[in-house]
């Protein structure tokens, strides 16, 4: 988006209400907007007709990244609209009442994977996250036009209140606790079983609750 580009609308999804602030929303155009708690902004920007303009600055990046995204069918640069009609939203049979927004294609492995997560005695919170399309947002990735691996459904956060993201790869000082769900190290169950379908940790670079079929990316 160009900065001199007038009619910008912040629509906020949470909350169901349009925003017109201006610096609120070059905050969230330029990524610098960010949670204290891990979890990350989902805001989408509209011109004044409705039509999501994020995207078209914004694209897939490229090696294991975009080899994954394109295997999953997506284009290069891919819209909204795109990303929306490759997901659906299941039921984890592992842990009832839980859902979950995934790629179309992943479902079969993700439901794998948790059960796995529930044979290791893993507790799963309400915070955990999977589709939303949005672009890079974290502390050391500020103003990144690449898409996030959450917009195409190949990108799991577990239990984000207690595995948050440390800037620069800084170690927590306590270690892993199975049964609540907090990941700290590679030996973590939860990284193993992730990692049996081909899922990356996030951890390796300080973003203790991602995992996504792009080696943590």
């Amino acid at each position: 988006m160009e900065e001199n580009q007038t009619s910008k609308i912040l629509y906020d999804i949470d909350e169901g209400k349009y925003y017109t602030n201006e610096s609120l929303i070059k905050g969230i155009i330029n990524n610098h907007i960010n949670t204290s708690d891990g979890r990350f902004d989902s805001d989408y920007i509209y011109d004044e007709n409705g039509k999501v303009i994020m995207n078209e600055q914004y694209v897939i990046g490229s090696g294991k990244r975009a080899e994954v995204i394109r295997a999953l069918g997506f284009s290069d640069h891919p819209s909204k609209a795109e990303c929306d009609a490759a997901m659906t939203t299941i039921n984890i049979e592992a842990y009832p009442g839980k859902r979950i927004t995934v790629h179309k294609r992943l479902v079969g492995e993700v439901q794998e994977i948790f059960k796995l997560l529930k044979q290791a005695g893993v507790e799963l919170n309400e915070y955990i996250g999977g589709y939303c399309f949005r672009a890079i947002n974290n502390p050391t990735k500020k103003g990144s036009k690449t898409l996030s691996m959450h917009s195409f459904g190949c990108a799991i956060d577990i239990n984000f209140n207690l595995n948050g993201f440390v800037a620069h790869g800084k170690p927590w000082t306590s270690g892993d606790d199975t049964k609540i769900g907090k990941i700290r190290t590679v030996n973590s169950p939860i990284v193993k079983a992730f990692a049996q379908y081909g899922w990356g940790w996030g951890g390796r670079y300080g973003d203790y609750m991602h995992f996504s079929k792009a080696n943590g990316g």
